[in-house]
């Protein structure tokens, strides 16, 4: 019997990673009305954010370059759309998790503040606290392990001399382990993320918070979420920077010479189309990571019915008939 979409009994790499487009085709007025939702409250979010705090400040800028005695009112605006947008990734990510592990979608709008919110909080922020300090970790480890190198490379009083010589090895080392350092902690930061934070859907799917429930649950098929997941983070981060990258190079060369008080406005277009398409590309990204997620959920919470009825064996034929009472 063929399984249905928000029951896997393994995880595929292929099925998680279509699964946020899956859930439009299986529930698609749910998903719809999630993903307008989504950004309608953003453009709200941004318009706001640009009225209130970039504009005025603009203008101050504009009028006064001198003045910063307001510079605390806008920092505080920074500061409290920050907090709103945080806010709003938190209660969106609680409903698309909602959504993605079949639970039933019973309001028009779909956003709340409630027990699936708040288990969600609590698994993020441990997440989050565990990878803050692996990176550190890491981080220290490996820029302690890259002067060691480079000081066995070329000693001491080479530091300086070689650092911009190509035909060094110092120059390399330099060139090469920042990226080498980089790629590192970014798949294991992502693998302890999805792992850790797979405890957000499953906490919303058992109606229990385990905050290191994911860990556990995802220990029979860590190295396929890790495929799935961060493969979908770098190649996205990789694309958005070929983009911008093309962008620019296409500015520069086709765009007319413009005298200094002359609006670039080929600059101004390819700054917009960089920054909506990064917009859409990061949303699309998240989502789709949303999905890997939400699918390692599904698969270990699929045997959780049974498992249940296992635990409570039927009644033996030989014990006696319960007694019919008063």
């Amino acid at each position: 019997m063929a399984q249905s979409f928000y029951e896997p009994e393994r995880f595929s790499v292929h099925s998680a990673v279509v699964r946020w487009f899956r859930c439009f085709k299986h529930r698609p007025v749910a998903s719809w009305t999630q993903l307008a939702c989504d950004w309608v409250l953003l453009g709200t979010l941004a318009t706001g954010f640009g009225l209130l705090v970039i504009a005025p400040l603009m203008e101050q800028l504009e009028t006064d370059a001198e003045q910063t005695q307001n510079l605390g009112l806008f920092l505080t605006g920074y500061l409290g759309f920050a907090i709103l947008f945080m806010v709003y990734i938190w209660v969106v990510d609680a409903a698309w998790n909602r959504l993605l592990t079949g639970r039933p979608m019973k309001r028009a709008i779909p956003y709340r503040i409630g027990a699936d919110e708040w288990r969600s909080l609590v698994v993020y922020g441990v997440s989050s606290a565990i990878i803050m300090g692996v990176s550190m970790g890491i981080y220290m480890v490996l820029a302690i392990a890259m002067l060691v190198v480079m000081l066995a490379v070329n000693g001491v009083a080479a530091l300086g001399a070689t650092a911009g010589d190509p035909s060094s090895a110092q120059f390399w080392v330099v060139q090469l382990l920042p990226f080498v350092i980089l790629l590192f902690m970014m798949l294991v930061t992502n693998y302890i993320g999805l792992r850790l934070n797979t405890g957000a859907p499953l906490a919303i799917k058992r109606q229990q918070l385990d905050v290191l429930g994911g860990w556990d649950a995802t220990k029979p098929f860590a190295g396929r979420l890790l495929v799935a997941g961060a493969g979908i983070i770098i190649l996205g981060y990789v694309l958005i920077l070929a983009v911008q990258l093309g962008a620019v190079s296409a500015v520069m060369i086709v765009a007319p010479e413009t005298s200094a008080d002359t609006l670039p406005i080929a600059d101004g277009l390819a700054m917009m189309g960089v920054i909506g398409f990064a917009m859409l590309a990061y949303y699309l990204m998240f989502q789709m990571v949303r999905g890997v997620v939400a699918e390692a959920a599904m698969v270990a919470t699929a045997g959780d019915a049974a498992s249940q009825t296992e635990a409570t064996p039927p009644a033996s034929p030989d014990a006696p008939a319960p007694t019919p009472q008063g």
